[in-house]
């Protein structure tokens, strides 16, 4: 009797432990605190069962990235931050500040919306990507993150899935560039600009820079 109960005992202790694990890991996602790292590291470095700790790291990515994904998704996920908000190109900026100066901002202001609009409607095609990379993770992969510092898991993000973001980035966007009305904006942008005495129109991949700033900024909120 006595062994069976302290095997009950035993198995409640495990359960309870892997849930403690789970909640550290959730919260070191959300707050960053380095206490609540150390905890977990300690944890994980020497695990009697390897893909438990893992997973519990896993399960902290699925929320985090699930998180931004909506996030950026959602109206003004972009457009509203100040940090992610998609500019007019470095190859226009002359032009817009030129436009700008003949009471044309509106012009500008909405094109730089319309490329917004574009990028929150292709983030949700983020995140079955990260889904696949997160399930793709090897404890080795897990440590690393928990032992680096603060861009880890960013760093294994782009490593794991760039390619394949901008591949199914690049036609959406395209696609949402010309519903929203970012492209015929970019072209009366230019033939406005093209009344201007030295203004020539830039050669520009509207629907590459997009992207890749749509990319960059998801990248960096995951980050954050």
């Amino acid at each position: 009797m006595n062994s069976k109960r302290r095997r009950r005992q035993l198995v409640r202790r495990s359960v309870f432990s892997w849930t403690i694990l789970v909640v550290l890991a959730l919260a070191f996602l959300t707050l960053g605190c380095a206490p609540l790292l150390e905890g977990l590291e300690s944890a994980v470095s020497a695990p009697s069962d390897r893909s438990t700790p893992a997973d519990a790291l896993r399960e902290a990515l699925r929320v985090g990235t699930a998180r931004t994904v909506e996030a950026l998704g959602a109206s003004g996920g972009y457009l509203d931050h100040p940090q992610l908000r998609i500019g007019v190109p470095h190859k226009v900026e002359k032009i817009a500040k030129a436009l700008r100066a003949i009471g044309l901002g509106k012009l500008v202001d909405d094109f730089e919306t319309s490329m917004n609009r574009a990028a929150e409607q292709a983030a949700p095609l983020a995140k079955p990507v990260f889904m696949d990379a997160i399930s793709e993770m090897s404890f080795e992969d897990a440590l690393t993150i928990l032992r680096g510092s603060s861009h880890e898991a960013t760093d294994y993000f782009r490593a794991k899935t760039s390619a394949r973001l901008t591949d199914l980035f690049q036609p959406k966007v395209s696609e949402q560039l010309a519903s929203v009305g970012a492209t015929r904006r970019f072209d009366e942008l230019m033939d406005r600009a093209s009344k201007l005495p030295l203004i020539k129109r830039p050669p520009l991949d509207l629907a590459s820079y997009v992207t890749e700033e749509a990319l960059d900024g998801l990248f960096d909120r995951l980050g954050r």
